[in-house]
């Protein structure tokens, strides 16, 4: 009953409070020892703080610091300028540096190559703290197993697992099947694809071992004009509260596992990236650890609150997002887990930065929408009829609103028969709709209408293009129209996303392009002369012979006319003494 008991403590009025007057919730801490093999109280009491409040914290890791480790090189190799980093400018000004990668499978991919390069003592330990991470959600995933289905339901590899019947359709495999529904036509039995996917999870291990999960690091920059404003670094006082780096929202994965935000001083960054070392020596030069209070989040009844975590040592946080019930099985044990909002408030970092790190558990690509006829109409009635509240937010296109309400419309009809959309079939309509700049007409099923935020930010301002999922500002040095600009990896000019087949199988979704960035396409070569018609000229010889050629070509009729050329012949009269042999006589 401890989360509980810590809800309790919060007498506030029913009414959301202010977020400058968020007050404080020191959430459940979990060991990871203990998550890993649980015993009845600890089942107990994850399964309290993940119904009451959809998050807790997990420590008791071998490295005390293996978060504030990552975090410091990471800031200490931005400061040299030595990495790629892809920015975007968020809600108050901020401008988010991300350090992208992903793990497939359970395989981790590898830190793009410049970083590892350049920062070794951020490879080593951004590796542990991924570790670390990948420990914990192994832990969460077994442990929602239990909690949602039962101790034994899960427990052996075959029930991890169920074959697709033969014959069962796909909703969305042919693309002109949602257009046809567009137009307002209906889905036929036999219209979709066949045995798309072979088999489904149904637990969450087997999703977790499964799906693709998204791994970013992030530094966030203070915009010039407020790196001096509010009350106070990380204080969270009326003057950070006023605005937001990150709007209220929620998350389309699973859940969420991450490290607490810390605040850096550039300056102390800069210092100890001037001479940089390697092993164990750079880690003697690393700030004391400083975490930021900026991140509030949504109860069940409405109040915001701001989530602590216990001091000393390492910490991670772990919180639910709503593809946790919309895309895997509904529980049979009557558990239902909660899916925070929760929003970044603009923090004051004292002329530093902030740094992040989350990995988000995506669902599998053959896990199914699970989506009730009441759940759909709701979210069919609730689905935003206007452009989001972002003023330079790209318009919506009929043609992307009529899509996405069409698989809507068609996820509706087949939920009569237990056919439902797949988590690749969804991401691969989002992505598209992204592409174009449609990002706002997505479809809304796998995601609260009323709570989803485009995680994948292709909601794209007039001054941005959609590169790898994220909106990347047009500068100065792209010389070409908005619409002539591409997604391009400068180090092998492949363009994302159709040079970039997807990581997993039976996924329609991009696979990673961890390097690129907005280019102009390159300018055509000028055209040789040769590829010019050339027009009508005279002839370069000024003798009479060669002009009447080209006349007789565009009519060979005409070529026997060159007989009466005999006519010149006079100029042979030197021959003609003949005719002057003397008579005989």
């Amino acid at each position: 009953m401890r989360a509980l008991v810590l809800l309790a403590l919060l007498a506030l009025p029913s009414a959301i409070a202010a977020a400058a007057d968020a007050p404080s919730l020191q959430l459940p801490a979990f060991k990871l020892s203990d998550l890993q093999a649980p015993n009845d109280a600890t089942l107990k009491s994850v399964g309290e703080a993940t119904a009451s409040l959809g998050m807790f914290a997990v420590t008791g890791f071998s490295d005390e610091a293996v978060a504030h480790s990552a975090l410091s090189s990471l800031v200490s190799c931005a400061a040299r300028s030595q990495v790629s980093l892809r920015q975007v400018r968020m809600d108050d000004g901020a401008t988010r540096s991300t350090l992208a990668t992903a793990t497939t499978g359970s395989v981790p991919q590898p830190l793009p190559a410049d970083a590892v390069r350049a920062c070794p003592d951020f490879a080593v330990a951004a590796n542990r703290l991924r570790a670390a991470v990948a420990a914990t959600g192994d832990a969460y995933a077994s442990i929602l197993d239990k909690l949602m289905y039962g101790s034994n339901a899960c427990a052996h590899a075959k029930d991890m697992t169920v074959s697709k019947p033969a014959g069962s359709k796909s909703l969305t495999n042919d693309r002109a099947v949602i257009r046809s529904v567009a137009d307002g036509g209906a889905i036929a039995d036999g219209a979709a694809g066949t045995n798309e996917e072979a088999q489904q999870p149904r637990c969450y291990s087997a999703a977790v071992r499964a799906a693709e999960s998204l791994e970013h690091f992030h530094v966030f920059t203070p915009a010039p004009d407020k790196a001096r404003a509010g009350a106070g670094p990380g204080n969270g006082g009326a003057g950070a509260a006023t605005e937001h780096t990150l709007g209220l929202h929620s998350d389309i994965g699973m859940f969420l596992v991450m490290s607490p935000a810390e605040l850096f001083n550039t300056a102390s960054a800069s210092a100890s990236s001037a001479s940089p070392s390697r092993g164990s020596g750079c880690s003697r030069k690393q700030q004391a650890p400083r975490r930021a209070r900026d991140l509030l989040v949504q109860l069940p009844d409405g109040r915001l609150v701001r989530p602590l975590l216990p001091e000393g040592g390492a910490v991670l946080l772990v919180m639910n997002g709503e593809g946790l019930t919309r895309w895997m099985r509904p529980a049979t044990t009557g558990l239902q887990p909660y899916s925070p909002m929760h929003e970044v408030l603009s923090t004051d970092m004292g002329g530093g930065v902030r740094a992040w790190f989350g990995r988000m558990f995506m669902p599998p690509p053959s896990a199914r929408l699970q989506l009730t006829s009441s759940t759909s109409t709701a979210a069919l009635n609730t689905a935003p009829k206007t452009a989001p509240a972002s003023t330079d937010a790209v318009a919506l296109s009929a043609e992307g609103e009529s899509i996405a309400g069409a698989v809507e419309a068609a996820a509706t009809q087949r939920s009569s028969s237990g056919v439902m959309m797949s988590f690749a079939e969804y991401r691969a309509l989002t992505y598209e709709l992204f592409n174009t700049g449609r990002g706002a007409a997505a479809p809304s099923l796998g995601c609260s209408p009323s709570r989803r935020r485009l995680v994948d930010e292709g909601s794209c301002g007039a001054d941005q293009v959609f590169c790898w999922h994220s909106c990347m500002d047009i500068t100065e040095a792209l010389s070409c129209n908005k619409s002539e600009i591409i997604c391009r990896d400068p180090n092998t000019d492949k363009q994302w996303p159709q040079d970039f087949p997807p990581l997993v199988a039976n996924s329609t979704r991009p696979g990673h392009c961890k390097n690129c960035t907005l280019a102009c396409p390159a300018s055509p070569p000028p055209p040789s002369p040769a590829s010019l018609v050339p027009p009508p000229s005279p002839s370069p010889s000024p003798s009479p012979s060669p002009s009447p050629a080209p006349r007789a070509r565009p009519s060979p009729r005409k070529r026997p006319s060159p007989r009466p050329r005999p006519s010149p012949r006079p100029s042979p009269r030197p021959p003609s003494p003949r005719s002057r042999r003397p008579a005989p006589a």
